[in-house]
């Protein structure tokens, strides 16, 4: 069978982001199971990213599309793809970003990560906060951008199979969209990265609950400064380390807001803010961590906190959205603030709790590996080929 696939996601920002992620662990893992398959991946520019094992992979250009240039924050929702794909001649084909758009003659897989922006639309679409609001999304109309949003995800109820990465993002999905219910579909789980080897240097000198991720409002980074705070009145010894780009980025809308709280907790001296950390660097702050705290209010998948139960250190998170899926009795799940720090103080002081975590996380972490993900996707890909002759 041959299989289309557009790689151009791997060619925008989104090659540092989740959908990156998934499709330079991915691919490599597909190419190697279909053994009998071909594969065409459509790029445009200059050169092609490069993929690991691709012995069995055409590359071919597709010229970019003259647009005209827009200057707000969904820009990249507004490239076109008439014609691009004229020259494919394949069996089915696998979009991996649905904004991207679907080729009209072929059975079209879509792959779906989450419906955010359309499940939070104040925190993603609102205008309240003034300046840093209307700065980020270029002053643009809040209402186009939204419109936008909604109108390129009804492209799922178009597809001919849809692979989702978590039961909660296609839940969500069928409620928004009801005909997307007539589209065959997949979940196909992630899994998490793996890190080098840990340093031997303790990177801080007190035990610490971390966080590593964006702090975007959904993440609710200030929640969990509230969460450390009761933490370490009830007794937890523990600093709050952040990691992420992010927490270094003043310009980024939420920073304001979350560098007010870390000024008026009590304990903004035990608060440390990092930013892009190296592989090598973040096992290292993984290996000595005392526990992960997520206090985030949804995830499409949750890929931080799979990655800090590979890593074994012990994680405390929200119930909601996808989490469950990953965490199945190996997170220590809460449902309200005075919950979660409750279980951060109960974990910094039990040491056989925080073994037991480990243990449990590390164990349920196997579960979840790219060859598993690459299967799943090889075989809707089979399905929707053959479906179509």
């Amino acid at each position: 069978m041959k299989v289309a696939i557009d790689i151009r996601p791997l060619q925008g920002g989104h090659q540092f982001r989740g959908i990156g992620k998934y499709l330079t662990n991915m691919l490599p893992e597909l190419f190697k199971l279909g053994t009998d398959d071909e594969f065409v991946c459509y790029y445009w520019g200059d050169a092609h990213p490069r993929l690991k094992h691709d012995e069995n992979v055409t590359y071919i250009r597709v010229a970019r599309t003259r647009t005209v240039k827009l200057n707000h924050y969904f820009s990249w929702l507004a490239i076109r793809n008439l014609g691009i794909f004229r020259s494919i001649h394949a069996d089915v084909f696998l979009q991996p970003d649905v904004f991207y758009g679907l080729k009209s003659g072929l059975p079209n897989v879509v792959v779906l990560y989450d419906l955010i922006p359309l499940l939070f639309f104040e925190q993603y679409f609102s205008l309240k906060d003034s300046v840093q609001r209307l700065r980020t999304i270029k002053k643009y109309k809040t209402e186009q951008n939204h419109r936008i949003f909604k109108r390129v995800s009804k492209r799922y109820e178009r597809a001919d199979h849809i692979i989702s990465i978590s039961q909660a993002s296609l839940h969500d999905l069928h409620r928004l969209y009801p005909n997307s219910k007539k589209v065959a579909s997949t979940v196909s789980p992630l899994a998490g990265q793996s890190l080098p080897k840990a340093g031997a240097n303790r990177p801080f000198k007190q035990k610490y609950a971390m966080y590593v991720g964006g702090a975007d409002s959904r993440k609710n980074i200030v929640g969990l400064i509230d969460i450390f705070d009761m933490a370490r009145q009830s007794g937890a010894e523990l600093d709050l380390v952040l990691i992420g780009n992010d927490f270094l980025s003043m310009g980024f809308p939420e920073m304001p807001a979350i560098m007010d709280r870390i000024r008026k907790s009590p304990y903004k001296d035990n608060i440390h803010r990092k930013g892009y950390v190296s592989d090598k660097e973040l096992s290292t702050i993984y290996h000595f961590a005392t526990v992960c705290s997520f206090a985030s209010l949804y995830e499409g998948f949750g890929m931080p906190v799979l990655e800090a139960m590979t890593a074994g250190v012990p994680v405390v998170a929200f119930n909601n959205s996808s989490i469950p899926e990953i965490a199945e009795g190996a997170v220590s799940l809460v449902r309200t603030p005075q919950e979660f720090a409750q279980s951060l103080t109960e974990i910094s002081k039990n040491t056989s709790l925080q073994k037991k975590l480990a243990r449990l996380g590390k164990d349920r972490a196997k579960q979840f590996n790219w060859k598993h993900t690459a299967e799943l996707t090889l075989k809707a890909l089979h399905a929707a080929g053959k479906s179509a002759r």
